[in-house]
């Protein structure tokens, strides 16, 4: 295909710009951290999971931190409403 000189730096000048704002999104997506962690700890959490990459090990932590206050939290909303009335709750269809 033929480009017109015009065209080309258009082109040119487009793509340089979506190269050049490309490290936004990219440092939007993830950040590295140095942290200091006891190696035992480590090597506990490691034998336990089965997981060898620290990365995913401290991710793998992360997330089930989350998950345990999570549950903490609605637990404690458990009964905090005396007054609610009870839920209607869908019964299992019995493909009648």
């Amino acid at each position: 295909m033929y480009h017109t000189p015009s065209t080309q730096l258009s082109d040119t000048t487009e793509r340089q710009t979506s190269l050049t704002n490309l490290h936004e999104s990219c440092i939007m997506m993830q950040m590295r951290t140095t942290l200091i962690i006891d190696q035992e700890l480590l090597d506990r959490a490691r034998r336990l999971t089965g997981i060898e990459e620290k990365t995913a090990l401290v991710r793998a932590g992360l997330k089930a931190l989350i998950a345990q206050e999570a549950a903490k939290r609605l637990g404690a909303l458990g009964g905090a409403e005396p007054k609610v009335r009870s839920i209607p709750r869908r019964r299992p269809w019995t493909g009648r």
